[in-house]
């Protein structure tokens, strides 16, 4: 007598879940595109959203030959939400074209402080990468170091 799997399970032998097609090549850039219009520069924004539905219907086109659905929906979205929100920032700067010149005055930034601050951060965390990367480089290079004097003195 043969022991049957639990119900829910395939049969032993049989893989769980089918093979997933391959991602669209471009369904990561579509996702980047839209974490750097959020997190880096807006104007990547409409790019993400763009590629994103050009994508998303070659990805539907495919019948399921392409996979990576998730990363250009996900894409797409944080593009759409970038392209909002460099659309909201640019108004006041649009509507203030139209203002009489007269007598404008002098106003203070306070955010200059934080935008000072948020540089700092940015650069620390560049040094702290670039400085990582070349610990870890030499670290290499010395492994290769010790395996050529390994290999040369057999």
């Amino acid at each position: 007598m043969t022991q049957q799997p639990p119900p829910g399970y395939p049969p032993p032998g049989y893989p769980a879940y089918p093979p997933q097609p391959p991602k669209h090549p471009q369904a990561v850039t579509v996702l980047v595109l839209g974490i750097l219009g959020i997190v880096v520069c807006g104007l990547c924004g409409p790019f993400a959203w763009s590629m994103g539905n050009r994508v998303e219907r070659e990805i539907n086109a495919a019948q399921g030959r392409w996979g990576g659905a998730t990363e250009t929906t996900v894409g797409k979205v944080l593009g759409i939400v970038s392209t909002a929100l460099l659309a909201v920032s640019a108004a006041p700067a649009l509507a203030q074209q139209f203002e009489k010149v007269e007598r404008i005055q002098r106003e203070e930034i306070p955010a200059a402080r934080f935008v000072a601050i948020a540089y700092g951060i940015i650069w620390l965390a560049i040094i702290s990468y670039v400085v990582i990367v070349a610990s870890g480089l030499k670290r290499a290079n010395q492994e290769i170091a010790d395996l050529k004097r390994k290999l040369g003195s057999k």
